[in-house]
């Protein structure tokens, strides 16, 4: 959710709350918003956000700047 807006800028839905789940949400976010420099990300800390495989995808994405 971007804070200024109010509005969800990624998303992503699945049967199952997964890696894979928040990774499409994140790549959703990254390129709805043109690629943005200067972001925060937070999360609630859920299992899923601590997979190597979404910490990996952040750090190539924070890599892009």
């Amino acid at each position: 959710m971007d804070l200024y807006s109010r509005r969800a800028v990624g998303w992503a839905l699945s049967e199952h709350p997964d890696a894979a789940l928040v990774i499409k949400a994140l790549d959703n976010a990254y390129e709805l918003r043109g690629k943005p420099k200067g972001v925060l990300f937070h999360s609630d800390q859920g299992s899923q956000y601590g997979s190597k495989i979404f910490q990996q995808r952040l750090w190539r994405y924070t890599q892009d700047t």
